[in-house]
């Protein structure tokens, strides 16, 4: 029974024939489908003021924006078309991506936080044909491979208000998981019963952020990242003689926000991922590898009452990113989407509501493709806070 589950397997080394109820089939070959831990205003301004936004896990320094103490919730929803080798199917999908929670100290220049996201997300469920010899006869058989769990990340933050224009901030990061892997294998003669395995995969690591937000002016606010997220240790079932270490990427992210005018922000914002350097080794244990990723967001926030900003805005976007898992050896996906949004807030300011709707492509080469709505909804409270 073990050799049918080889930890090559476990990593998708397999390619699907077809896949439901999954994140993205562009995760199953790779650690998962990586996530982007932007709130709903963040989303809707097609990531573009994610460095800026404290609700959002992207930037430490963030957080430097918040008056009071702050705690968010986000979930998504999506649902898709997923076209692949074995034709196309409608995939439907719920998660909830990121909580976190934070407040300034009154008597100190100084904001803490912690949260909690999704860093890589590996559910689906996939079948695939095969035709094996038994008894010197060919034998067609279907096997099945489901996966529940992923990588999340748990954070704790620190951000140091130097002036009123510029903050800077740090992050430590845990990563831990679990996935539980099932495999079934039919036989189209009915002479043979089925057989089932299931295995768990744990993984473990840690890495760490320092971010910096600067208003130049009224106008105007730079913001970046640096990140560094270690290596990640898979383990199967416990046994440490499965262990192996998998490279995470450095990664980079500089935005700008600028408002021309009173009613409008617009936002950009540039991040590269060096998923590359996890190439070796997951190409050493049968997988298809990993690139380098890039991340192009665009957007802007409309105000429609300046008394009441908080209040319906518009917020549109545009993103654009690669991927860092390809389903064939030597593939560059990618990913566009095209995003609105707005928001609201209610009793005095003390919780609000950002909501957004994406429309999304994701593609590589011309065999597998996804055409997605997303749906994300962003709740905050603020339970100290009285008036507005």
């Amino acid at each position: 029974m073990r050799r049918l589950l080889p930890l090559a397997l476990l990593l998708g080394a397999l390619a699907p024939l077809d896949a439901a109820a999954q994140s993205s089939q562009f995760g199953i070959r790779g650690l998962g489908y990586p996530n982007s831990a932007y709130s709903g205003r963040a989303r809707a301004m097609g990531g573009a003021s994610a460095l800026f936004d404290p609700e959002s896990g992207v930037n430490p320094a963030s957080l430097a924006y918040l008056t009071e103490m702050t705690a968010s919730f986000s979930l998504i929803g999506d649902r898709r078309v997923v076209e692949g080798t074995a034709g196309s199917g409608n995939v439907r999908n719920m998660r909830f991506p990121l909580f976190s929670i934070a407040s300034p100290i009154r008597t100190l220049p100084l904001t803490f936080g912690v949260g909690v996201s999704t860093y890589l997300a590996r559910d689906f469920s996939s079948s695939f044909r095969d035709t094996i010899d038994i008894r010197g006869v060919p034998t067609e058989t279907i096997d099945t491979l489901s996966s529940v769990g992923g990588i999340s990340d748990l954070h704790a933050t620190v951000v140091w208000r130097i002036d009123p224009r510029t903050a800077v901030g740090t992050a430590i990061h845990a990563f831990s998981g679990v996935e539980r892997i099932t495999r079934v294998r039919y036989f189209q003669d009915t002479g043979y019963v089925s057989i089932q395995e299931s295995a768990e995969v744990s993984a473990a690591g840690a890495g760490f952020d320092l971010g910096f937000i600067k208003r130049l002016s009224t106008r105007l606010s730079l913001a970046g990242v640096l990140r560094s997220d270690g290596h990640l240790t898979p383990r199967r079932d416990s046994i440490t003689a499965t262990e192996f270490p998998v490279d995470l990427p450095l990664s980079a992210a500089f935005g700008a926000q600028w408002r021309p005018g009173p009613h409008l922000t617009l936002a950009g914002q540039a991040r590269w991922q060096g998923w590359g350097s996890a190439d070796a080794d997951l190409t050493g244990v049968g997988s298809t590898g990993a690139n380098d990723t890039w991340e192009i967001g665009l957007g802007g926030e409309l105000v429609r009452h300046l008394d009441r900003p908080a209040r319906y805005p518009i917020r549109f976007g545009f993103r654009h990113l690669t991927l860092p898992f390809p389903l064939v050896a030597g593939g560059h996906p990618s990913e566009t989407s095209a995003s609105l949004g707005t928001g609201v807030t209610f009793s005095e300011g003390m919780g609000g509501l950002d909501a957004s709707v994406e429309h999304v492509w994701r593609s590589e080469g011309s065999a597998f493709k996804e055409r997605a709505w997303l749906f994300s909804l962003t709740a905050t409270l603020r339970p100290n806070r009285r008036t507005r």
